[in-house]
Parts: C-alpha cells; sequence; structure tokens
C-alpha cells in the first residue's frame, strides 16, 4: 500500500513515501518504513535523465546536420534503416522496464540477492535476444529492406544495406546499454547514464566529422562511428555496475545462470508493453516506405523533420 503526503520543515519541503510491508514479503512481522525524498534529492535523480534526454536529441539534430554535407543519398539510407532498427530497440526498451521493476521491487523488499539475481538475468536475456536478432536479421537484411523499401532509388538502397549491416553488429551494445541504463536509475545513479550519453555523442559526432570532412569515408565512415560510440556507452555503463558500485553486483560468473522464474516475471512485464510500441513503431516504419515512393529528396526531409520533433 503507497501512500503519499507532504510536509513542510523550515521551508524545505520533504516527500515522504510510506511503505507498508506485510507478512510474507520477506518480514517477519508488519512493518511500517518512511523514506524521505528531498526537493534536492528529486532533482539530484531527476535531472541528469532529463540533461541525457535533451543532449541525446540535440546531438543526433547535430549529427543529422553533419550527415546532410555528405550527400541526400545517405540522410535518405539512413534515415530508412533508422526507422526499421527502431522497432527492433525499443524491444530492447521493453524489456529493460519490465526488468528494472522486477529489481526494483526486490530491493525494496531488502531481498539483495534476488535484486542482483534480476538484474543479471535482465542482462542475460537482453543479450540473448540481441545476438539472435543479429544472426537472424543478417542473412535476410536485404530481403526486407527490399519488401518495405523496394522502390527507392538504386544508391539509397545500397546506402540503406550498408548502415542497416552495422546498425545490426550493434545490437548487442545496445541491448547492454538498455540493461545498463536502467539499472543505474534503479540504484538513483542516473548521472552515469549521463556520463556515458555524453560520451557516446562526444565520440559520435567526432567520428562523424573525421568520416565525412577529412577522409570522405561516407556512410561506411558513419556507420562505424556509430558502432564504435554505443559500444564504448556500454562498456561504461557495465564496468561501473560489474566493478565499482556496489549497490547491484552484475558478476561475469552468474550473468550464464538461468533463473526460469524470474525470467517469467519480467517477460510477463516486458510482453503487453513491447508489442505495444512495436506496433506504433511498425505503423512508422509502413509510413516510411510510403513516403520511399515519393523519392530521395522526400525520404530526406522527412528524416530531417522527424529529428526537429524529437525537441
Amino acid at each position: 500500500m503507497l501512500k503519499f503526503s507532504k510536509n513542510s520543515y523550515k521551508k524545505n519541503y520533504i516527500h515522504y513515501i510510506y511503505c507498508s510491508l506485510k507478512v510474507g514479503d520477506g518480514m517477519d512481522e508488519t512493518s511500517k518504513r518512511y523514506y524521505h525524498f528531498t526537493d534536492k534529492e528529486l532533482c539530484r535523480l531527476i535531472l541528469p535523465i532529463f540533461a541525457e534526454k535533451f543532449f541525446s536529441v540535440l546531438v543526433g539534430i547535430i549529427d543529422t546536420l553533419m550527415i546532410s554535407y555528405a550527400d541526400e543519398n545517405v540522410v535518405s539510407g539512413i534515415s530508412v534503416s533508422n526507422q526499421l532498427s527502431n522497432v527492433f530497440i525499443f524491444v530492447f526498451s521493453s524489456i529493460s522496464l519490465g526488468g528494472s521493476i522486477i529489481t526494483n521491487q526486490y530491493l525494496g523488499k531488502r531481498k539483495n540477492k534476488l535484486g542482483n539475481k534480476a538484474a543479471n538475468q535482465l542482462i542475460l536475456i537482453n543479450m540473448m535476444i540481441s545476438v539472435f536478432m543479429m544472426i537472424f536479421l543478417m542473412p535476410f537484411k536485404d530481403i526486407i529492406l527490399t519488401i518495405l523499401f523496394g522502390k527507392i532509388e538504386y544508391d539509397v538502397m545500397k546506402t540503406e544495406s550498408v548502415y542497416f549491416m552495422f546498425l545490426i553488429f550493434s545490437f548487442p551494445s545496445l541491448a547492454l546499454s538498455e540493461s545498463c541504463s536502467v539499472l543505474h536509475r534503479s540504484i538513483n545513479k542516473s548521472n552515469v547514464t549521463l556520463l556515458a550519453a555524453v560520451i557516446m555523442n562526444i565520440v559520435n559526432i567526432i567520428g562523424n566529422y573525421v568520416a565525412i570532412f577529412i577522409f570522405d569515408f561516407g556512410v561506411v565512415g558513419i556507420a562505424i562511428s556509430l558502432f564504435i560510440s554505443r559500444l564504448l556507452s556500454a562498456m561504461i555503463m557495465f564496468t561501473y555496475l560489474a566493478k565499482i558500485d556496489n549497490s547491484l553486483h552484475i558478476s561475469f560468473n552468474k550473468l550464464l545462470d538461468w533463473d526460469r522464474h524470474i525470467m517469467v516475471k519480467i517477460l510477463k512485464l516486458s510482453v503487453p508493453n513491447g508489442l505495444e510500441i512495436c506496433f506504433f513503431q511498425v505503423s512508422k516504419t509502413v509510413l516510411a516506405s510510403i513516403i520511399a515512393l515519393f523519392g530521395t529528396y522526400q525520404i530526406a526531409a522527412y528524416a530531417v523533420a522527424q529529428k526537429r520533433t524529437k525537441i
């Protein structure tokens, strides 16, 4: 049972969350505990998340502007590939959300061992799904792209195929990054996710600049830059959980320990939400395939407009 109230002490607001833990939740008798969150503590949690999202959107716009200097075919091909990959990316986000809820429930009941196990299971299931997607999509990527966007120009299709290949290779890094990100927020370490996002986007911008303006590598250089930046972000967050912070213990030895009970609980929460989001993303992909019928310039314009609306 959760009750929320708000009192004032010397003009400082303290937010109380009253939590009643009943018998059977790991307690010998009914226990009542108060958690005090000051405005400063709430801002310390919320502001890094806001800054992370804002910075990611802002850098995404700058990224699009830089890519537009390469060629309109590159902009169009990258836009179409990103639209399709978003369907799979939201699968990782949904599973991460469900896993973080289960982890928080165990940690809130002071069952730290089960909380650690749930965190390890979250990373395991996301990595398994990402590797399966990578193995499945690689042989059929050109067929899928042809079915959805078969009417686009040859140069755009060629760019799209190369970029989508690197996106598929980055799925494991992205799955690990999504899992670690929600776990950091579970233990009030959202500043770590902000740091990782800043480093990832700076590396991506520098990589794009080198690939476009110095070596003229085109879409291959842009894709490699994205792959490296995502891998670096995932490694930063995973290393912090595994080696630095002790609030959640992520162990290499326990990552492969299969726990069917926790897996089922995570999937029961993740699958309905994931299906809802994926259906919405599929509709956006279908819309992108319709816009692709109008030509390269229309696809590029749609890509720029999509970036702006994210603000």
